[in-house]
């Protein structure tokens, strides 16, 4: 074997053991994130037992995102027990907490839980507050959704369910997720109504009451249902 073959197989083994390790590094983090997410879901199940509810069908495993705002939880787990949606939310540490949400006639429209973005440090300041539909209309496809937060302001919002919304990574088949742009001032009469809003999904009582029509399509476009629909706190019912 000449000299530049030699260099040749040298170069080729590199490249074999360098792809053989990156291989095995992959493999050992979809086992660890496996055995994570087995974790997870097995406190989930005990939390729901405590809470004698579920077994839900889990719906999604969420990691929250920099673009959202501030929450005290690092990944979301998402379960639909038919008369409501279980949200378990999961710190760093694995500890996790049960918080759920009842749907008026298969329909549950809330925003992301624990949110404090006006007197919290947002994460950017080009940052979105997640907005959660979810609908036993299995046709569903499109989605949306007006909210009116006061007489002058007022969300549009519109989501294909199996589609990825500008920026998201992953798709989300069993629900729509909405990401409503966050008001640059903090101090502006629209960041107050938009915390307003963020405040009907947390554990404090919020009096706060927001009318919204959700209008939902099929695949082809047709619709299937027009809701009136009130997002509030689930303490005010």
């Amino acid at each position: 074997m000449s000299g530049k073959e030699k260099q040749t197989s040298r170069k080729l083994r590199f490249i074999l053991d360098a792809l053989l390790s990156l291989i095995l590094l992959l493999a050992v983090f979809v086992a660890l994130s496996s055995r994570m997410a087995n974790r997870e879901v097995t406190r989930f199940r005990r939390a729901e037992k405590a809470a004698l509810v579920g077994p839900s069908e889990i719906l999604d495993r969420i990691d929250v995102r920099e673009e959202w705002p501030s929450v005290n939880y690092d990944r979301l787990l998402i379960g639909d027990d038919g008369e409501e949606i279980l949200f378990y939310l999961i710190s760093e540490n694995g500890n996790g907490f049960l918080w759920r949400r009842e749907k008026t006639d298969g329909i549950l429209l809330t925003p992301l839980y624990n949110v404090n973005w006006v007197f919290g440090t947002p994460r950017r300041r080009d940052g979105v507050l997640p907005l959660f539909l979810f609908s036993d209309e299995p046709e569903a496809v499109r989605a949306e959704v007006q909210i009116r937060l006061s007489d002058t302001f007022r969300l549009e919002l519109s989501q294909v369910r199996g589609k990825a919304a500008a920026g998201e990574e992953t798709v989300r088949e069993r629900y729509f997720l909405f990401s409503v742009p966050l008001p640059v001032s903090r101090s502006s009469a629209q960041a107050q109504l938009m915390q307003e809003l963020a405040a009907t999904n947390q554990i404090t009582f919020s009096s706060g009451e927001f009318p919204a029509v959700i209008r939902l399509y099929d695949g082809e476009d047709q619709l299937l249902e027009t809701r009136e629909y009130t997002i509030r706190s689930r303490h005010a019912g």
